[in-house]
């Protein structure tokens, strides 16, 4: 784990910073992402080099209007979201809590 950069301190709890939704995280709980968490009373990225999926996809199924046509990207993904979109590609990983695996980045 890594202490966050964005985040700041109330009474009884840890207000994240990174996005809008501004998650009151109090201790030893976790952020609405599930990437944040506070741990006596700093912020962690929980995240941070682990990766439940790393994969290859054709450029054409991310959403980059002719962006490099037929060319190939890698994806690569934590537990969570910030986000709750109905129509989610990706919902197995973004609402499930499913195990991690460490990534260096000697391996990307």
């Amino acid at each position: 784990m890594v202490e966050a950069k964005f985040y700041r301190a109330e009474k009884d709890y840890l207000v994240c910073e990174l996005c809008p939704r501004a998650c009151k995280i109090k201790n030893g709980e976790e952020g609405d992402c599930w990437g944040y968490k506070n741990v006596d009373g700093k912020l962690y990225a929980i995240h941070y080099g682990r990766v439940v999926t790393a994969t290859y996809d054709p450029m054409e199924k991310k959403p980059f209007y002719h962006y490099y046509p037929n060319s190939t990207i890698l994806s690569i993904a934590p537990n969570g979201c910030n986000l709750r979109c109905q129509f989610c590609q990706n919902h197995d990983i973004a609402f499930e809590k499913k195990e991690t695996k460490e990534i260096s980045l000697q391996t990307i």
